[in-house]
């Protein structure tokens, strides 16, 4: 398996481009039901389209399809909704 998932408790992480300098990164987050990504920020901007399941970012809870733009100013914590988990695509730039 070339790229592999990486796994760090409930969430995991499939990293699909190399991220270099220059370049966008973009990686699949597999988040377990109810799982929450750390509290952080951004240095550009970050893109999350959820493919699969439920996203909650502060009062706003995501379904397929939805796309949420993080720039440098938001500081956050988003989370797998309760009872489902979440698959999404993410492209820091």
């Amino acid at each position: 398996d070339c790229c592999p998932w990486r796994r760090s408790g409930a969430l995991a992480e499939l990293p699909l481009s190399s991220g270099a300098e220059d370049h966008a990164r973009l990686r699949l987050l597999r988040l377990d039901p109810g799982a929450e990504v750390p509290e952080h920020g951004h240095r550009g901007l970050e893109l999350t389209l959820v493919l699969e399941g439920r996203l909650c970012d502060g009062e706003r809870t995501l379904g397929p399809g939805d796309l949420a733009i993080a720039d440098a100013s938001v500081v956050h914590a988003p989370r797998a909704g309760e009872g489902e988990g979440c698959l999404c695509l993410l492209c820091a730039v």
